[in-house]
């Protein structure tokens, strides 16, 4: 290799890492990466009293329509749609065992009705029913 060959690759080296240094580093890049992280967040700002009482609302409401079809004939496709909306919710710190209880009542009744397990329909009223005891704002 020549000497002026030698030149020419280390400046284009050196002339490569300052063209990302300065894209990660500009104000644009970071900006939009933080839009990102935001958006992944979700709502930005959000105090735990609105999330705790969205949460509340929300799980209510889901239980309240499950407890209704649960009484007469339900469907595999309406638990994994309970299951669905209760997976989507943001859960506040305090509620996370409750939210574990609610998401494994609804899997147990899935397998009992898919027929794997013919214990799943009473261990899923069983702890539905001592969530309800527990949180009276579950189901009003």
């Amino acid at each position: 290799m020549s000497k002026k060959l030698k030149i020419f690759l280390v400046l284009a080296i050196v002339a490569v890492f300052l063209f990302f240094y300065l894209l990660i580093t500009s104000e644009s890049f970071k900006q939009e990466a933080n839009n990102k992280i935001n958006d992944l967040r979700g709502k930005t700002g959000e105090t735990q009293e609105q999330i705790t009482a969205s949460y509340k609302i929300s799980t209510s409401k889901i239980i309240s329509d499950y407890l209704r079809l649960e009484s007469g004939n339900i469907t595999i496709n309406e638990i994994k749609s309970f299951k669905e909306k209760l997976l989507g919710l943001k859960v506040p710190a305090e509620f996370k065992n409750l939210h574990l209880s609610l998401i494994m009542a609804l899997d147990n009744m899935e397998n009992y009705l898919g027929g794997e397990s013919d214990a799943g329909k009473t261990e899923s009223e069983k702890v539905i029913n001592q969530a309800k005891a527990d949180y009276n704002w579950l189901v009003e």
